[in-house]
């Protein structure tokens, strides 16, 4: 994951890292994740929503189905636990795709982002790419 991949209105400078990995068993997508030294707090979608409120946005840690020169819509929030610092931390999520999704993958068209207070649009992301 890297803040260069992030598509916005202007050019952000992070020392936030991030590494994704993930695995699909049959239509079944296992999601693990870490980040570290985010520039500021995580999104808080509970006091910061989206327009319209979405409720399956439930953390800032999102799959989301798009290119990678475009903000795709919502697919997925992955579950996160922070560290200490409250800039770092892990993320996990399992999803059973749609056969849409499971195209969009196969053709490079999901992405994970992290969103920040700081970054609202994403401060963090990369695309899902099967090998």
């Amino acid at each position: 994951m890297r803040e260069s991949n992030v598509v916005g209105s202007s050019p952000m400078n992070t020392p936030a890292r991030g590494a994704v990995g993930a695995v699909l068993s049959g239509n079944r997508l296992i999601v693990r994740g870490s980040f570290k030294m985010l520039s500021s707090d995580m999104r808080d979608y509970a006091s910061d929503p989206v327009n319209p409120p979405n409720s399956n946005i439930t953390s800032a840690f999102h799959i989301h189905q798009g290119s990678s020169m475009e903000n795709g819509p919502f697919q997925y929030a992955l579950n996160v636990m922070l560290d200490d610092t409250g800039h770092g931390g892990s993320a996990m999520g399992e999803f059973t795709l749609t056969p849409e999704q499971m195209q969009a993958l196969a053709d490079n068209r999901l992405y994970v982002d992290i969103h920040t207070t700081k970054n609202r649009g994403g401060e963090l992301r990369g695309t899902l790419m099967p090998y």
